[in-house]
């Protein structure tokens, strides 16, 4: 007994002792990450740079694997055992298949950047030629597309019920996910970019409008306006907080949702623009730099 009582005294003098682990780290993957995104238990980033894929063990901030796919690697998403990654340099959808380390380039047209995926399905939207397209997650075939062609395409959320779009117009439409036929269309902020469905809200971050704009995903109901300033890119929602990357002044900040606003900025790291939740931290990918940034919430 006395023993045992020692060892535990033991391990928490040596655990007071052990220095704390910094709240803000940041971990090299190369030039321009654009995106970061959690899969499982791994974090994925695009590294429009060089034209890769990193794999990144959340636990530790490790690279555990480098993929180079070509092209300007964009959003991500994982549907049939691969990871579709969207193409902000040239006209093609991107499939990695990381057990086999296979790559295809599927030709889509124009700048198909954001993609989602649910149901067996995967969609684009197009920044080039404001069309979004779904195709099959098994064969990479095309099977439907929709076009809006007034209209830029910066992000796509894909759920069971809806596939959300928004356009730099202002305007984010919700897509039937069988038939691809309008469901909703909302105006919102100017440079509408980001959109996210977490919460029981759709959230989506205007970059001129200095908003976050919150909607009822039923109704497209405006549900709240949060000013977060010029610049506002990704986000995540964890609970009550919403964390949002801005693009003009290199931080990360921190919403309460409750009361709509920025309790705390956090510097992170040049041009943010993509967020993720993984390991007890927040992620945010830099495009103006080399670096993801890495914020323990625990």
């Amino acid at each position: 007994m006395r023993r045992a009582a020692a060892v535990v005294a033991l391990a928490l003098a040596l655990a007071a002792g052990a220095p704390a682990q910094p709240r803000v780290t940041q971990v090299r993957v190369g030039a321009a990450p654009y995106r970061v995104t959690a899969i499982g238990r791994t974090l994925w980033v695009s590294v429009y740079g060089p034209g890769d894929v990193v794999r990144l063990d959340p636990a530790t901030g490790r690279v555990v694997r480098r993929y180079r796919v070509g092209g300007g690697p964009g959003s991500l998403a994982v549907a049939g055992g691969s990871v579709w990654i969207g193409n902000y340099a040239g006209n093609t959808l991107i499939r990695l298949d990381p057990r086999r380390r296979r790559i295809r380039h599927i030709a889509i047209g124009g700048e198909p950047i954001a993609v989602g995926s649910v149901g067996g399905a995967v969609w684009t939207a197009d920044k080039g030629d404001g069309r979004v397209t779904k195709l099959s997650a098994r064969t990479g075939k095309i099977l439907l597309r929709r076009s809006f062609p007034s209209e830029s395409h910066e992000g796509l959320y894909a759920t069971p019920t809806g596939i959300w779009v928004t356009s730099e117009g202002g305007i984010v439409h919700e897509l039937d996910p069988a038939s691809g036929k309008t469901k909703l269309t909302v105006r919102v902020g100017d440079d509408a970019d980001y959109v996210l469905a977490a919460g029981g809200s759709i959230w989506v971050s205007c970059y001129l409008d200095q908003s976050i704009w919150r909607l009822d995903p039923a109704t497209g109901r405006v549900l709240q306006t949060i000013p977060v300033g010029t610049g506002a890119q990704g986000m995540a929602l964890q609970g009550s907080t919403l964390w949002v990357a801005n693009y003009d002044t290199g931080r990360l900040l921190r919403v309460d949702t409750t009361t709509g606003r920025v309790v705390e900025s956090i510097t992170s790291g040049r041009q943010p623009r993509a967020v993720a939740l993984a390991g007890g931290s927040v992620w945010v990918a830099n495009s103006g730099g080399s670096t993801v940034t890495r914020v323990r919430t625990g």
